[in-house]
């Protein structure tokens, strides 16, 4: 047991015991012990004179047991000094004081797991679809197809299939099968063939239109070579108008360059690897634009013509038009579609509809155009059930109808 008041009788009173003699002290103190450790052991180096401390009159020389001591606490700062360092250097460069592999912060990782990866190269899109897109031999046309479903549909467009009741499909294998022709679909261009063939493989389908601006692949039929036909291009525009072959084509995606004939039928293919269109050729307002019909309503068309031997559009029952200038002025609108005129028993009849309707949105979906309207209404099949959002004049109002198939299809 440590006995901190032996030798305190020989203090003058009124004086504290010496820091050695103390079992606590001052954090001052303790510099100050380390500062004379670190010194001579010398009166000059000491601050001492005669061997007493300034100040200290009456306070007899240490003895040897407190300068070793005094040594030993020094000894044990130093020791402690540089063991904070290295602790120090340590925790900087590990985080702790236990080594371990140095991690990146968390804020690091996190910054650079938001990074995009760069899109694939043009080729390797192009060779992830191409397995699933043919070449067609119909007479002397030529043209593609894309492959939509496993047990032997294909999109190819009423162009290259003509008159034809019949077709040479050559698979990127090399394969040559004899196929059927479904159709053409005079309204959207397109029309499907029939291979008996299943286990085929198929294209993935967008599940969006691509965006304006978008890069895109137009990839086609494979050649002698069996290499597809591949051109680079870009987005435009959506929802655009064209014609093939005297026939208005609606709804259709707009690229920035046409390819030749022989891209008849190819697939658009976003850089992701999936498919947004069946390339028509077609021509527009804007020379050297190609186009194509969305994936959406090629799988519509293909699935019909497989099912019923033609397609069944969706019919609302109005004729229409732009809405002038003028008048949408007077109504506080952008556009829309005006009615001249309801199909006796059309499904616009029996919502309401009447001569001089403005309709403005349909589904909360806007209307800007008769265009529009008609490419919108491709999108519904019969048996949906729409809102039509009409203006009457300075009022507005909402009406429900009931599509059905166009009068000219079962």
């Amino acid at each position: 047991m440590l006995d901190d008041a032996a030798g305190d009788d020989d203090l003058p009173r009124g004086l504290p015991p010496h820091p050695d003699d103390r079992l606590w002290r001052h954090p001052s103190e303790m510099v100050g012990a380390l500062g004379s450790s670190l010194g001579s052991a010398s009166p000059e180096r000491s601050g001492r004179r005669g061997g007493q401390a300034p100040g200290a009159e009456g306070v007899a020389a240490a003895s040897p047991a407190a300068r070793g001591r005094r040594s030993l606490v020094a000894v044990g700062l130093v020791a402690a000094v540089a063991g904070a360092a290295t602790a120090i250097g340590a925790v900087a460069v590990t985080g702790s004081l236990t080594p371990r592999v140095v991690a990146p912060p968390r804020a690091a990782v996190a910054i650079a797991s938001s990074i995009p990866a760069p899109p694939p190269a043009p080729e390797v899109v192009a060779a992830g679809v191409a397995r699933a897109v043919a070449r067609v031999e119909a007479g002397s046309r030529l043209g593609a197809a894309v492959i939509v479903r496993p047990n032997g549909v294909l999109v190819t467009t009423a162009a290259v299939v003509g008159g034809a009741d019949r077709a040479v499909v050559v698979l990127a294998d090399g394969r040559r099968l004899a196929a059927r022709v479904l159709g053409p679909d005079r309204t959207s261009g397109l029309a499907a063939l029939r291979v008996e063939r299943g286990g085929l493989p198929t294209v993935e389908p967008a599940t969006s239109d691509p965006r304006p601006g978008e890069m895109a692949l137009l990839v086609g039929g494979p050649d002698e070579r069996r290499r597809p036909a591949v051109w680079l291009g870009a987005v435009t525009r959506l929802g655009r108008q064209a014609e093939a072959a005297g026939l208005p084509l609606h709804d259709l995606v707009e690229t920035d360059r046409a390819p030749g004939a022989d891209a008849d039928g190819a697939a658009l293919v976003t850089m992701d690897g999936r498919v947004a269109g069946v390339s028509v050729a077609a021509t527009g307002a804007d020379e050297g634009a190609g186009y194509a019909v969305p994936i959406g309503l090629a799988l519509t068309v293909a699935d019909d013509l497989v099912a019923y031997g033609r397609v069944r559009w969706a019919w609302l029952g109005v004729e229409a038009g732009d809405v002038p200038a003028s008048v949408a002025r007077s109504l506080g609108i952008d556009g829309g579609a005006s009615v001249t005129a309801t199909s006796p028993g059309s499904p616009a009849e029996r919502a309401g509809l009447r001569k001089g309707d403005v309709v403005v949105a349909l589904d909360d979906r806007r209307v800007p155009s008769m265009d529009a309207l008609v490419s919108m209404l491709r999108r519904y099949r019969p048996g949906d059930v729409v809102a039509v959002e009409v203006r009457r004049g300075k009022g507005a109002r909402s009406v429900s109808a009931t599509l059905t198939a166009q009068p000219d299809t079962p």
